[in-house]
């Protein structure tokens, strides 16, 4: 090495350590960030860029060929699925026999229960709305319906209320209203 690029060197050290010292730690801070938001931005923003330009191009061309059809005949064919898997109406006694069953496995108290039977429009489906008032603990009633929603895949909870008659009693009373959707007779 020569004498004149150590002479260099050691001035450009001395340089850099003065300009330190003139801007302080906060500039060499603020340096420091920006240099490494242009390298993010170099490094990871501009290829998620062309990616998202790519896939663009690409929705743009799918678009052009008739792409989106054959994403609704798929859709249709997963509700065809779907409705192949629904349990008929004619089910409905059954299924309100392992609903039951469920509450009793719980150790809940069955009152009475309400049930309505009303057309879905423009699904070939039933909807069977249950609306069950129950007496047992808290814990009782999360079970049963937890139990009955894993039984019954078609069973939707569509609603619960909770009261009690003393506020120490361990017991509560509980309006669970479930809806169960069942297939239309000839669908």
């Amino acid at each position: 090495m020569s004498i004149v690029s150590t002479r260099r060197g050691a001035a450009l050290a001395w340089s850099l350590k003065q300009g330190v010292l003139r801007i302080g730690v906060r500039g060499v801070a603020a340096i420091a960030l920006a240099t490494a938001c242009a390298a993010g931005y170099v490094l990871v923003l501009q290829p998620q860029r062309a990616e998202i330009a790519a896939a663009r191009e690409q929705l743009r061309i799918a678009a052009g060929r008739g792409a989106a059809p054959s994403a609704v005949t798929s859709s249709a064919n997963g509700m065809n699925a779907f409705y192949a898997t629904v349990p008929g109406v004619d089910a409905q006694f059954s299924l309100m026999e392992r609903l039951h069953q469920a509450a009793v496995a719980q150790g809940l108290v069955l009152e009475r229960g309400d049930y309505q039977l009303a057309a879905e429009l423009a699904t070939p489906l039933m909807r069977y709305e249950i609306e069950l008032p129950v007496r047992g603990e808290y814990t009782q009633v999360r079970r049963f319906i937890s139990a009955a929603m894993q039984d019954l895949p078609t069973l939707a909870l569509k609603g619960v209320s909770f009261s009690r008659q003393k506020s120490d009693d361990p017991q509560l009373n509980a309006k669970i209203s479930f809806v169960l959707y069942l297939k239309k007779d000839g669908a």
